[in-house]
């Protein structure tokens, strides 16, 4: 049966409360009366809330040259996609000064008769983030730093870096079909995570003292031109790391492949498939250690690691299913062959005399801790 409780009762409860300790406090509204003085405003400014700048016709209008022309160092983005036009390019930086252009998403889509995607016209520190950039018939990206970028079927370099260029989490697809490479960085660069293929004249071309690391780069260098066209190329002293190089070179140029290493330049924990040539092509003062390579055929002399300089180290190497396995074949050869695995090559090794290795054997048998294991 339903209770009611009187007015006396909940005077009663109320000082019982107070007599228990309990506190029970009164809520009330804030003062009625305006503070004194003039009406100021109290919300955030455009710039407050979105402290870059929008490239658009009245921010950064364009040129006889480039559809938007930035000519001062800071911070931009885009509000939709960017259609190019015939002779320009989409997006000219034209200072001294940092830029960093996000794509927010977008796409910046060139035409027959354009040039690059964005270009760096002065070679100011770019850098570029977050959405595509493709069908220019020039190159697609011109710019020190690349993030989560899409760069396709342009007509040259899809990305192109200068020194100190990080180049990392961009797809990188379809481009160089004149015979460039997809991506091109400068001294001291690193490519990482990124997805590099079908690109025409090759997948990564990274100068003197740079890195390439956790990529993926398969079916590039289809397009024969008069230089080296591999899958990765590097000059003196880089490295390379746990990439997956797959089904690169072209028959019609026996100076293509999977990874053509500079002087000086160190291969590790790489896995090579299907390339055309060779897998790797070590120059001098190499460091060639614990990659697999498999599967290379075609051309002359599809070769799986192919050592053609001195005083470098393979090692740890496992190469099957090559016309050669490992050759360093030449008189003037003299590196360390040591506790690699061949086997189902037409030849497992070719190890001229001059280079200093291990006996070749069997594991059930060999003895020896630096054999080099080979297998029918």
């Amino acid at each position: 049966m339903a209770r009611s409780i009187s007015v006396g009762s909940a005077v009663v409860f109320a000082s019982a409360c107070v007599t228990a300790g309990v506190v029970i406090s009164r809520v009330t509204a804030g003062p009625l009366d305006p503070p004194a003085g003039p009406v100021a405003p109290t919300h955030k400014t455009l710039s407050d809330v979105e402290p870059r700048i929008a490239i658009s016709s009245t921010n950064t209008p364009g040129t006889a040259t480039a559809v938007y022309r930035i000519s001062q160092g800071g911070s931009y983005y885009l509000t939709a996609n960017v259609l190019g036009a015939t002779g320009k390019a989409g997006i000219s930086v034209e200072t001294p000064d940092p830029v960093t252009i996000d794509l927010n998403g977008f796409t910046l889509r060139g035409v027959s008769g354009a040039t690059d995607g964005i270009n760096n016209a002065l070679g100011s520190r770019i850098t570029v983030l977050n959405g595509t950039v493709s069908n220019w018939p020039g190159n697609g990206v011109e710019a020190s730093t690349a993030r989560g970028v899409t760069a396709s079927f342009n007509g040259q370099r899809g990305i192109s870096g200068g020194p100190r260029a990080l180049i990392e989490q961009c797809v990188v697809d379809s481009n160089g079909s004149g015979g460039a490479y997809g991506i091109v960085a400068g001294d001291s660069s690193t490519v990482s995570d990124c997805v590099v293929r079908s690109n025409g004249g090759g997948g990564v071309s990274v100068a003197d003292g740079s890195r390439v690391a956790d990529c993926i780069v398969a079916s590039n260098a289809t397009v024969a031109s008069s230089s080296s066209n591999y899958g990765i190329y590097t000059m003196y002293d880089c490295n390379i790391e746990r990439c997956r190089v797959n089904a690169n070179g072209t028959t019609s140029n026996a100076s293509s492949g999977g990874i053509l290493a500079g002087t000086g330049t160190a291969v590790r924990e790489c896995s090579l498939y299907g390339n055309v040539n060779v897998g790797i092509s070590a120059a001098g003062e190499t460091f060639i250690v614990a990659n697999h390579v498999n599967n290379v055929y075609l051309g002359s002399p599809a070769v799986g690691i192919l050592v053609t300089g001195n005083y470098g180290r393979i090692e740890a190497n496992h190469v099957d299913l090559c016309g050669v396995g490992i050759r360093a074949g030449s008189a003037t050869n003299s590196n360390v062959v040591v506790r690699n695995s061949a086997r189902g090559n037409t030849v497992n090794y070719d190890i001229f005399p001059s280079n200093d290795f291990g006996p070749f054997g069997a594991a059930l048998t060999s003895t020896n801790p630096w054999a080099n294991l080979q297998g029918p």
